[in-house]
């Protein structure tokens, strides 16, 4: 991204207020011991950094294009993963789709508070291909009268909150499965929505999401946000995708330059039977891939501002961040020595986030399924043979971001 003046003043805005309200008490945040996310959350919306203006410049925090880049790659270098993930829900991943789709009545009852931090903004998306970890994940949604019915169990819903509301994606009961997803805004104070406490008990995991049930959830239909055609559906996907790219590449450029100065004391742990050279050596590599990776974002981001490239050089951005994402933090957490699970350091809490809960929905499976289909290199439908074994068996599909 470009450092212009614009940028410079937004992003020393965005880096002040989270040094004075995050980064000075990180500890407290991520034992649960902090002021609390609501407060926070107002704060930020104080600041408009939760907001989505229509016309802005898009240098600017809260506005379209660069600014929401941004924004993403400064909640991504917070150390407290939780936090990043409540912060970039309410900012980006439940919020959007209203700003984008939904109508005037349903922005101000449900937008307008969130966008102000005012009122607790939760996200649920399927993401295809991923194994399931917990609970087995269904939902339901037909069409009852003039209202929607959910029912669901096993939602592993970001910031889900009593007193909230989430932003559901699901299919259109009333167009089939062809159709474009619709999105469901579900007040958490409805019958039927219940809230049962962290996805993932033990460890050092990412407290913002839960599971979450529906049973028989009676919602009205102008709840429901629909896009207007398929181009507004894929822009919205897009810029999702790219927001998460810069997210977790922050987090991973982070991953890095912890273990780099770690290295650099001398003091790594675990008796690794490799010099400090060559563990330099392999840091520097995955910096260069960061950088790589970084210039996919920028390449991508251009491309959408112009209108042109179709989603191609989104796909590969946020693609080659989920690479990134599985092979950075394994290899630092071989240079710390602490590959046992659940190793109690920054490097093990952020793996853990990233491999528990993608908050756009994203497989790295999907995202190269999604890339050959745009090159014209997905095969035929029909019957296809099986590939020969080879004695091994096959790498399960992984929910890194």
């Amino acid at each position: 991204m470009s450092s212009g003046p614009t940028e410079t003043t937004a992003r020393k805005s965005i880096k002040r207020l989270i040094e004075t309200e995050i980064l000075s008490r990180v500890d407290e945040w991520y034992e649960g011991t902090g002021p609390g996310v609501p407060g926070l959350l107002r704060k930020f919306g104080e600041a408009g950094l939760l907001g989505v203006p229509v016309s802005a410049d898009p240098a600017l925090p809260g506005a379209g294009g660069d600014g929401r880049l941004l924004l993403a790659e400064e909640l991504g270098r917070i150390k407290c993963v939780s936090l990043v993930g409540a912060l970039a829900v309410q900012a980006q991943f439940a919020t959007r789709a209203l700003a984008w789709h939904a109508s005037t009545e349903v922005q101000n009852e449900f937008l307008a508070p969130a966008i102000a931090g005012q009122r607790l903004a939760g996200s649920w998306r399927p993401a295809r291909g991923a194994p399931t970890r917990t609970a087995s994940c269904t939902l339901r949604v037909r069409r009852v009268g003039g209202d929607y019915l959910l029912t669901g169990s096993g939602l592993r819903v970001a910031n889900a909150d009593p007193s909230g509301w989430i932003c559901v994606s699901c299919e259109d009961p009333d167009a089939g499965s062809t159709a474009m997803p619709m999105r469901v805004v579900v007040p958490c104070s409805l019958p039927g929505v219940s809230i049962l406490g962290p996805a993932v008990e033990g460890g050092h995991l990412p407290a913002y999401v839960s599971l979450v049930e529906f049973d028989a959830v009676r919602v009205p239909l102008r709840y429901a946000i629909r896009p207007e055609s398929p181009k507004s559906d894929q822009d919205q996907r897009d810029e999702d995708r790219l927001f998460a790219a810069a997210l977790y590449l922050s987090r991973i450029e982070e991953i890095i330059a912890v273990t780099g100065d770690y290295l650099a004391s001398r003091r790594v742990r675990g008796g690794l039977a490799v010099s400090a050279q060559f563990l330099g050596i392999r840091l520097a590599e995955m910096q260069t891939e960061v950088a790589c990776a970084h210039a996919l974002i920028g390449n991508a981001a251009r491309e959408k501002q112009a209108g042109s490239g179709g989603g191609t050089a989104v796909l590969m951005a946020r693609c080659k961040v989920a690479q990134l994402s599985r092979t950075v933090p394994s290899l630092c957490l071989k240079i710390w020595g602490e590959c046992a699970p659940r190793a109690d350091n920054l490097i093990s809490r952020m793996q853990g986030d990233m491999c528990l809960h993608a908050l756009d929905g994203s497989t790295p499976e999907g995202l190269v399924r999604e890339i050959a289909r745009n090159l014209g290199f997905d095969a035929p439908a029909g019957p296809r043979n099986p590939a020969p074994s080879c004695g091994r068996s096959a790498t399960r599909a992984g929910t890194f971001h």
